[in-house]
């Protein structure tokens, strides 16, 4: 595949209600999968809703649950990808993970969970040590969750790795509309320049019950971390944007960052790491 038609969407989820978030997952599906969309992404958590709260902590799922398999079922039925969010447990963490679930036509799962977790994220959740990376019609995605995203390390690893579109969904409650977009301006578009990779990101719109108030918004930029299609209001909203992985290469061969890159001497082995 050589190119992608990918739909980015920011909502207002059913907070601790998986069966109607899972309604509004594949109602977006089958409406932009009659435009020709072949990936819909969704915030992170869109499915519970983003909470550190004890009754959707209790709701994580197995990674081999009925959720996983229903979204399973919707890529089948619509031919559609599908990236979403959940809390999903496992018999060997106390604590569930954050995680995000890539679902594709003919495709075993894969699930993400967020490596990177704010300290009050950890009181209620555990952090996950693995990459983050799938592939799907001969496309590579790095997979990545909200504070991810501000590890530089971690989007150019992906992209060494092969990573050529990386999917970082967000639940930020901290800013407007217009100073997320600001905050995201500061930092995202290097992600996508750096790492030579499309950067596709969406956040959580609405109110949650807690009182929060979630930023909406959502952005697409190219390898050359230019911006190409965005939505920036609190209310929920989408885009859709056409990838042309050919550009990826491009970028690359113009920069040559991955390939000068001196990984050796970027270890930190033996320095401290203080806790925040």
């Amino acid at each position: 595949m050589t190119s992608l038609r990918a739909a980015l969407i920011s909502l207002v989820p059913f907070y601790g209600d998986i069966s109607r978030n899972l309604s509004l997952v594949e109602g977006h599906v089958r409406r932009l999968s009659a435009l020709g969309v072949e990936l819909v992404c969704f915030p992170e958590m869109n499915l519970t809703g983003y909470s550190r709260a004890p009754e959707i902590v209790s709701l994580a799922q197995p990674a081999d649950g009925w959720v996983v398999r229903q979204l399973q079922a919707i890529t089948e039925a619509y031919r559609v990808a599908v990236f979403a969010g959940l809390p999903v447990r496992t018999a060997l963490q106390q604590r569930p993970y954050i995680s995000q679930v890539f679902c594709a036509p003919a495709a075993v799962p894969a699930i993400y969970h967020k490596a990177h977790l704010r300290q009050s994220e950890r009181e209620a959740f555990a952090a996950g040590n693995e990459m983050g990376l799938t592939s799907w019609h001969s496309i590579t995605f790095g997979l990545q969750l909200c504070l991810d995203s501000h590890f530089p390390e971690l989007s150019l690893a992906q992209a060494s790795q092969g990573a050529q579109v990386l999917l970082i969904s967000f639940a930020s409650p901290m800013d407007t509309p217009e100073t997320l977009r600001v905050r995201w301006l500061r930092f995202l578009p290097a992600r996508a320049y750096d790492s030579g990779c499309f950067v596709l990101v969406c956040n959580q719109a609405g109110q949650a019950p807690d009182g929060k108030r979630f930023a909406g918004m959502a952005l697409a930029f190219d390898p050359d971390g230019e911006t190409i299609a965005e939505w920036c209001s609190p209310e929920p909203g989408e885009v859709v944007v056409d990838l042309d992985l050919s550009r990826v290469q491009a970028a690359r061969r113009r920069r040559r960052f991955l390939q000068q890159r001196r990984p050796a001497l970027y270890q930190f082995a033996n320095l401290h790491q203080e806790q925040v």
